[in-house]
């Protein structure tokens, strides 16, 4: 960070026409990234004027944000010449600016004809370090840059925050929440102006992005946040995700909180598991008194953890663990394919029966934590309740991505051992019996290092494996990576489980389009680019089908899935 937060003015992100005639102006460094591209979102919403660089091509939800009013290039670095904008750029001698996109559909959004020379303020991602050439050059401009989780917290702790913590299952957890706040608008209400008073209304920003459901029988508002990963509305509520990343999450004071799970997980910033725990501590400590922090009861970090919490603390789980019920607990659960069903239950009261679109013991679990969490938020339960029956889920969290050769892709997000081991239970619950192949990208040395025999565990529920090389994120290629790879591969082999070792992602689809034939089901699991098969497959996969079905016993109705319900009839 450049300059100290509390140097930054806080009207620049409190108002996006602070300055009177014209909108401030934020650039985003590293804005591909799923953190700065949902805060972009935000902006956006809220009449910022949103300029952002990054190294990669822009991703399909990065894409959807140039009509909205973003002006995006792609460049690693912000250098001298892409701190002014672009008709200042080009009085610079010898500086070629990079082609800027300004899309202008949204007249509030258009670029205004009079722009200063310089942005207002830089936001960058906590990848961009302080010596990189477009920051010290921003520095010399005398432009205030923060890192994003800054930038975040000053949102937040000027809002109403509902932050959801924990190992797992942060970014479905926030998603739902938001999806609850901003779908749970009683149908029967028709006049705009008094739905939008409802004070539960909540802005959100997030790391997933929301895919839109299939019903189309829900107010505009709702509708206004499918594919989306960052919005705003009028109303006290910001809804985000606490990362215990360096941790982060100790800049906010959200006066909601949830911790879904504790487990060692980042192991190039937590020396000790006994580190890991102090710092969820403190993100305890965080949340306000006179607020509520809900934490997992079949959890024992967790637990430790929220015993340092000034806010009233309730549980919520799936059975009596230890001592007693947690406070929320699903009961009479039943998993239906790619849907389940639960009753709801709050100190031994029956609640609720809740229906969802998605599948597995884990979302379960999900679900229990965003109703509990927005309990205190105003909105009634049986929105709530109704808002979850139509939520659809979050890209790359057991994505079904089509059929190609008869084969179900499903792409997910997993790169721990624990979300691996969810990830393919749910697939077992789906797809019973059917040959599963698994496309792992190992995400960081540092994780694989250290679990390792869980990895190798996890990965044997699969019935093969295909390895991707590791995704070295926030680390320099290590000359571990190579055996360790080799030894996952034959822990893997040794549990009976046949194991590839791809070089590459090319060779990794090569292989798969030579291994079809062995393949019902081909899941690809990473937090890096291991998603990125899909899309070369995809010029083959009959989307949305109609008439199409899988074969053998497995059917999908008309509406293809996610929302179709997958039933094994023999």
């Amino acid at each position: 960070m450049l300059i100290n937060s509390s140097h930054i003015p806080e009207k620049l992100l409190a108002n996006p026409w602070d300055k009177g005639g014209s909108p401030v102006w934020i650039h985003l460094i590293g804005v591909c990234g799923s953190g700065l591209r949902s805060l972009a979102e935000y902006l956006l919403a809220r009449g910022f004027y949103v300029t952002g660089t990054d190294e990669q091509l822009p991703t399909a939800g990065l894409s959807e944000l140039l009509p909205r009013g973003l002006a995006y290039t792609r460049q690693k670095h912000l250098p001298r010449a892409a701190i002014h904008s672009p008709e200042a750029a080009t009085l610079e001698p010898g500086v070629s600016f990079p082609e800027w996109v300004r899309l202008t559909s949204h007249p509030e959004n258009r670029l205004r004809q009079s722009i200063e020379t310089i942005p207002d303020l830089i936001i960058h991602s906590a990848a961009i370090p302080s010596a990189d050439p477009g920051l010290q050059a921003a520095q010399q401009a005398g432009i205030p840059a923060i890192p994003y989780h800054i930038a975040l917290a000053h949102l937040i702790n000027a809002s109403r925050g509902l932050c959801i913590a924990g190992t797992h299952g942060k970014s479905t957890t926030t998603a739902m929440a938001a999806w609850m706040l901003s779908s749970s608008i009683a149908p029967e209400t028709t006049d705009s102006k008094a739905r939008s008073n409802h004070p539960w209304r909540a802005s959100f920003i997030m790391g997933g992005e929301l895919i839109a459901p299939l019903s189309l029988s829900m107010p505009d508002e709702a509708k206004a946040t499918w594919h989306r990963s960052g919005s705003f509305v009028e109303g006290d509520w910001l809804i985000a995700e606490a990362c215990e990343y360096r941790q982060h999450f100790l800049a906010y004071e959200p006066e909601l909180a949830a911790i879904l799970s504790c487990e060692p997980d980042h192991f190039d910033c937590f020396a000790s598991e006994a580190e890991l725990v102090e710092a969820f501590s403190k993100f305890a400590a965080r949340v306000k008194p006179g607020g509520r922090l809900v934490t997992a009861a079949d959890s024992p970090l967790a637990l430790q953890a929220a015993e340092n919490a000034r806010a009233q603390v309730e549980t919520f789980g799936l059975s009596m663990g230890n001592a007693k019920y947690p406070h929320w607990q699903a009961r009479q659960i039943q998993l239906l394919g790619a849907k389940s069903r639960f009753e709801l239950f709050y100190c031994g009261q029956h609640r609720a029966s809740v229906q969802l679109q998605i599948p597995g013991r884990h979302n379960i679990l999900n679900a229990l934590a965003a109703l509990a969490v927005t309990e205190q938020t105003g909105c009634p339960l049986p929105h709530r309740i109704q808002a979850l029956a139509s939520f659809q889920g979050i890209r790359r969290r057991f994505e079904w991505k089509g059929l190609w050769r008869g084969i179900h892709l499903i792409d997910d997000y997993a790169h721990h051992p624990t979300a691996v081991i969810e990830t393919l239970r749910t697939a077992r619950q789906i797809f019973g019996s059917r040959r599963i192949a698994l496309a792992f990208e190992p995400h960081q040395v540092s994780r694989l290092q250290a679990l390792l025999p869980e990895f190798a565990q996890s990965l044997a529920l699969a019935d093969q494996v295909l390895m991707a090389p590791v995704f070295a994120a926030r680390e320099s290629n290590s000359a571990l990576q190579h055996s360790l790879i080799q030894e996952l591969a034959q822990r893997v082999r040794s549990a009976g489980i046949p194991a590839e070792v791809c070089g590459t992602l090319d060779h990794l689809r090569s292989s798969v389009e030579h291994k079809a034939g062995t393949i019902d089901v081909l899941i690809t699991a990473g937090a890096g680019h291991i998603d990125r098969i899909h899309y070369e497959l995809s010029r083959r996969i009959p989307r949305h089908s109609q008439t199409r079905r899988a074969t053998g016993s497995l059917h999908l109705d008309e509406t293809g899935w996610p929302g179709a319900v997958l039933s094994r009839t023999a």
